[in-house]
């Protein structure tokens, strides 16, 4: 932990941001692409999913545009970073120093030439590298270290998974009072909107959708991931804001 400059009481800024839908467009623009260009005669695929051939013209532009994406997302967690630490600045009066520990992207596809690892929902674990595990708004999230499991293709999962779907946790009654005990800062301050239930009903059913309650609990997966010889652990992060 120490040798990535995480430690005892420190903040740390944990970003989770992907391409603001240029990765959905780049996706569905070769998934048509890949359809249109299926040889004539051949039986399409019953899932709806169409390979390209490694080396072809279409995958190199598929790959590449892919890898834009991805560049966009780490932009966008990057600077949503820098205006945390920004915010923690201005509110503190003095400069503060931070790092980057890792940016860990969990929906991307790994590798070149023939060899090809396509994380989805999943983060690498490659040997010594930090492993993420985020938890919810209200749970721990967790840091490990990765142990290059050939097993697991040096990959471990990203959070715990939902327990609830969006749909289920707008209905479930535990949600937003379980998410109202959470110190949530959101664009919208909603003091300002009393009178504007649509406003209001908007954000509470964006809480009971991320409220803690609609995940299952991290310490199993994390403990999982142990046992497994995936990822060992390096440190609990405790959720504040």
């Amino acid at each position: 932990g120490k040798l990535w400059g995480v430690s005892r009481n420190k903040v740390c800024l944990m970003v989770h941001s992907g391409s603001v839908g240029l990765g959905h467009l780049v996706g569905g623009y070769f998934k048509e692409e890949a359809r249109k260009n299926w040889p004539v005669g051949l039986k399409h695929p019953s899932n709806g999913f169409y390979p390209l051939a490694s080396g072809s013209a279409l995958a190199s532009r598929y790959l590449d545009a892919m890898k834009n994406a991805a560049n966009f997302g780490f932009g966008n967690r990057l600077f949503l970073g820098l205006m945390g630490i920004r915010a923690l600045t201005e509110v503190l009066g003095r400069r503060i120093g931070s790092n980057l520990v890792y940016d860990a992207p969990h929906n991307l596809i790994w590798g070149d030439g023939d060899n090809f690892i396509h994380r989805k929902g999943a983060c690498p674990a490659d040997a010594g590298i930090p492993t993420i595990v985020p938890g919810s708004m209200g749970d721990y999230s967790f840091l490990l270290s990765g142990n290059g499991n050939e097993r697991s293709l040096c990959s471990a999962c990203h959070g715990a998974g939902r327990r609830l779907s969006r749909g289920a946790a707008r209905a479930d009654k535990d949600s937003l009072g379980e998410a109202r005990k959470l110190r949530v800062v959101t664009p919208i301050d909603i003091n300002l909107h009393r009178g504007r239930r649509d406003i209001i009903k908007e954000y509470e059913d964006r809480l009971m959708e991320e409220s803690p309650v609609s995940y299952k609990s991290i310490l199993p997966v994390t403990e999982t991931i142990q046992e497994a010889g995936i990822a060992n652990f390096v440190a609990r992060l405790k959720p504040i804001l």
